[in-house]
């Protein structure tokens, strides 16, 4: 995959933190009616998340250029922010970040092992393997240790390898991701209202389970997650191809990582501002989002992931 954007992946991404902020404010200001909803959408939000990064995922051959990549990209805003909650308030979505950097080394020890071993079985049977181990390790519901946490990240990590393997086997083994590769309208519609089917299924089947990707611990099965996860990162793919580019959605899908670090604390604060304005409270956070990216890359991109606070070696990429 060259180095252009592919618009609609922004679109993906934008999506997909739609979701983790509107799932968020939902759980600490939302309505009950809409409880069984969000319960559903997050059997989509984080699995979407690992698969969009499994896409982008590329074997370099020196671990140590991959590794400061990852640092850069994922814990450096981590820490930062965790400190950060350490003095403020607890910022909970940075979790992700950690538990995605953990992904990255899973996933690079597994390939590198499968090319060690020249055997392209290799890979999707030890994904599958610690993905299985992962979901039945015991989750870490009701931990309230920050740092104790990070092991129950390991196991998140562990337990969305599998979404994180398929984003990286649509890209290597098929040409659906690239743009110019044209399906028909009628084709997307049908795929799209497939696989929400399957996902609203799930989400009655297991009478709309709670469910905590943070802390490892699900309220339905294994095949239901995957399931579910699975179909609805296909519908999210497939509808943002047909749409390609949404303006704001695509500029917040662009800056990801700083949408997630930061859109916790503003629903707090602006919460707190507003505290019986629940609609106009969530319009704000999402147009703030708008200056926050802003300032932030210009100013802050270091410990934003827009660039590079330790220096890469490119003769080593």
């Amino acid at each position: 995959m060259d180095r252009k954007r592919i618009e609609y992946i922004d679109l993906a991404k934008g999506i997909c933190m739609l979701l983790v902020v509107l799932g968020h404010f939902q759980e600490k200001y939302g309505y009950a009616q809409f409880q069984d909803l969000n319960y559903t959408l997050s059997y989509v939000r984080m699995p979407l998340y690992f698969f969009l990064s499994g896409i982008f995922f590329k074997t370099y051959d020196n671990f140590r250029y991959f590794l400061t990549k990852k640092i850069n990209h994922l814990v450096i805003p981590y820490l930062v922010f965790l400190v950060l909650g350490f003095v403020t308030f607890r910022n909970f979505p940075i979790w992700f970040l950690s538990s995605l950097f953990y992904s990255n080394m899973l996933f690079y020890g597994c390939r590198r092992l499968e090319m060690y071993c020249s055997n392209k079985y290799v890979l999707p049977i030890s994904c599958v393997v610690l993905s299985v181990t992962g979901f039945f390790l015991p989750g870490g519901q009701g931990c309230d240790n920050q740092l104790a946490e990070q092991i129950y990240y390991m196991e998140t990590a562990m337990t969305c390898l599998g979404f994180y393997y398929a984003g990286y086997a649509l890209r290597t083994y098929t040409d659906f991701i690239q743009p110019e590769r044209k399906t028909g309208l009628a084709y997307d519609i049908l795929i799209i209202a497939v696989c929400v089917g399957i996902v609203a299924f799930v989400g009655w089947y297991y009478d709309y389970a709670d469910t905590g990707f943070r802390l490892n611990f699900y309220g339905y099965s294994i095949i239901g997650m995957y399931a579910a996860g699975l179909a609805g990162c296909a519908a999210v793919v497939v509808l943002s191809k047909r749409l390609n580019h949404i303006p704001y959605i695509s500029f917040i899908g662009r800056y990801s990582i700083i949408v997630l670090v930061t859109h916790f604390p503003l629903i707090y604060y602006v919460g707190k501002l507003l505290p019986d304005e629940r609609l106009l409270t969530v319009v704000l956070v999402f147009l703030l989002e708008i200056p926050v990216i802003l300032v932030g890359k210009r100013y802050f991109p270091h410990i934003l992931a827009q660039k590079e606070l330790i220096p890469l070696d490119r003769t080593e990429s």
